[in-house]
């Protein structure tokens, strides 16, 4: 009994913890190249889709260079309108401190505070800030994996008030988020922590 109670609280937590860890939503870094964009005053972006779930804690990877390394990029995420068009601005990432100013490394950008809302279509876009240069890598492939993914792109040349589309050949990413818990993965969590705290009143005897 005092076994069976254990691997069943083994089970509930395991079960919270794949639920607790990072889910990929977007990448398609197997199709990395040494080509890039170089974006002056350019908006760039890719579109992806969640899943029936809800997500936050999202991590956006993208292999870019940036002239000054501290980075004239700035990250966003808008929501997507109908046609899978861009829409408005819903978020801004925390940019990394510093940036390869020789050849194409990955930057990470982190967002926490926003939720992904299921079954929905966002937009994840680069925008360059005046000064510098930045070029972000691109493939001709339009092809990847994750829950998500699209070869959906769009870019703008007048900061979002026109926006241009494309398919299949979308910039770089790996976009990563964490699911949010669902009341019963809270329940299942207090369940593995009752069977643990008998087994181990049982084992104290």
């Amino acid at each position: 009994m005092r076994k069976t109670r254990l691997l069943l609280a083994v089970i509930a937590i395991l079960n919270v913890a794949a639920h607790c860890s990072a889910t990929t939503l977007y990448d398609n870094f197997a199709n990395l190249t040494s080509s890039s964009d170089t974006l002056t005053i350019r908006t760039r972006g890719i579109a992806f889709n969640t899943d029936a779930a809800s997500y936050n804690s999202l991590t956006a990877t993208l292999p870019m260079t940036a002239v000054p390394a501290q980075g004239p990029a700035i990250l966003r995420l808008f929501s997507s309108s109908p046609g899978a068009t861009v829409g408005s601005p819903l978020a801004t990432f925390t940019s990394p401190a510093t940036f390869s100013n020789t050849n194409l490394q990955p930057a990470t950008f982190t967002l926490t505070g926003f939720t992904l809302s299921p079954n929905t279509l966002y937009w994840l876009m680069l925008n360059h800030t005046g000064s510098g240069s930045i070029s972000w890598a691109f493939t001709n492939t339009g092809t990847g994996s994750g829950v998500g993914f699209t070869n959906f792109e769009a870019f703008s040349d007048n900061d979002g008030a026109t926006w241009q589309y494309h398919n299949g050949a979308p910039n770089i990413a790996k976009i990563e988020a964490t699911i949010v818990p669902e009341p019963s993965t809270f329940a299942m969590l207090a369940i593995g922590g009752i069977l643990l705290c008998g087994c181990y009143r049982n084992a104290s005897r």
